[in-house]
């Protein structure tokens, strides 16, 4: 029987895109295409279950759902990032958050404005964001309710990241963020993952 990937036997040569990049029928695969495919099928995805949860459940069932959803996103993003992006472990636990949330933007190639990052609180603001480029093709509009959940969703996933490094007490879901969003309108996306200081 084939040994099932996980978190703990992960290694570059059991990757599926590192393992398939030398494969012989993909000689001249473009590395840039592929990531233009994975992102944009990603939000495809992501806005027909919205769709489909609304169209079903109703759109307060789709809030609760979503934000249900997401956190538990954040919570297995947050292992997987740092063994992906290779993020050597700091001793504050933190500042190993900080360092995934941005590692994360990053990896996803979304530039920030960081406004505030120390032992209180990482605030930035999103200046470009791949859901405002591709919404359009998946017939999203702006500031409908698939973008007004996006925008909310963002705060749980967050703290499912937070959750999962084990700092839930310390930063709660109410200590996220977010009041402003590029796909309904505001030129940036604003958020903040603020600490519950003792």
């Amino acid at each position: 029987m084939k040994e099932r990937l996980t978190l703990e036997n992960y290694t570059a040569e059991k990757d599926h895109i590192v393992r398939m990049s030398q494969h012989e029928q993909f000689p001249d695969i473009n590395m840039t295409e592929q990531a233009i495919f994975g992102m944009a099928a990603g939000i495809l995805m992501d806005a027909i279950w919205q769709r489909v949860l609304k169209e079903e459940f109703g759109k307060q069932k789709m809030d609760e759902l979503a934000l249900k959803f997401w956190e538990i996103i954040g919570e297995y993003s947050y292992p997987l990032v740092q063994m992906l992006l290779k993020l050597p472990p700091e001793k504050d636990t933190w500042v190993q958050v900080k360092k995934v949330i941005k590692g994360i933007y990053r990896a996803y190639l979304v530039p920030l404005d960081i406004i505030q990052d120390d032992a209180d609180a990482l605030e930035f603001h999103i200046l470009a964001c791949p859901y405002e480029s591709y919404k359009g093709l998946f017939d999203v509009i702006e500031n409908d309710y698939v973008c007004q959940n996006w925008r909310d969703v963002h705060t749980a996933w967050l703290y499912g990241l937070c959750k999962r490094a084990g700092l839930a007490a310390e930063i709660p879901l109410s200590n996220m963020i977010m009041d402003g969003a590029i796909c309904c309108g505001q030129q940036t996306c604003h958020v903040i993952v603020k600490r519950k200081r003792q």
